[in-house]
């Protein structure tokens, strides 16, 4: 039987090439690329507080993620254009950036392929790392702790705790023809945190 996720897998290299990132490891959105980039780093003890630092004025399922992967967001203001990270860890959330060679290294950068954004797959997100640890865990803690592109419709040899959140096979042939036959330029343009209203604080309280 062929593998339909093989196509994810080669979408992935081509995220790879275009961004200069060693590994990549796609989900369905990039709320869910921030999420598990922070279970990851909880998991490990890789986190430096459980405060996590966020701008108040961001897309609102950032301070959400924290919240939800049982962490204390923080909001304060930050000025950025295209990307920020998170304070007090090693996600950088670029869903406003979408660039050429625009990996940042010893990062978890999330990535978004939503309509309104440079790569308007409809749905989708990425994660971007130089860590093979981490590219092994995603891979699997995105698939219900499978790794699709080996055990293709196995569940025996499931050994960490997963979550379901994996981008289809159909949209990672999608965002591969908008890859390659998009007008993408070297320097896209990129949104900022005045694209967004304050969060109210009292919803994290």
């Amino acid at each position: 039987m062929n593998n339909p996720w093989l196509c994810v897998e080669d979408f992935e290299k081509s995220i790879c090439e275009y961004t200069n990132s060693p590994f990549c490891v796609t989900v369905d959105s990039c709320t869910n690329a921030i999420f598990l980039s922070l279970i990851y780093n909880k998991h490990f003890n890789l986190l430096k507080d459980k405060k996590i630092i966020v701008p108040e004025q961001t897309y609102i399922s950032v301070p959400m993620q924290v919240k939800n992967a049982g962490l204390i967001p923080e909001l304060k203001p930050v000025k950025w254009i295209g990307f920020y990270l998170l304070e007090n860890t090693n996600i950088i959330d670029s869903a406003q950036k979408f660039e050429k060679n625009m990996y940042i290294p010893e990062t978890l950068q999330c990535l978004s392929f939503q309509f309104k954004k440079h790569l308007p797959i409809g749905r989708g997100g990425a994660v971007l790392t130089d860590n093979v640890n981490a590219y092994m865990w995603l891979l699997k803690a995105r698939h219900d702790g499978r790794n699709m592109y080996k055990e293709f419709g196995k569940i025996e040899n499931i050994d960490t705790i997963g979550y379901h959140c994996p981008l289809l096979p159909y949209e990672a042939v999608k965002g591969k023809e908008l890859l390659f036959n998009k007008n993408l330029t070297d320097e896209n343009i990129q949104g900022d945190y005045t694209n967004y209203k304050k969060i109210n604080k009292d919803i994290f309280v």
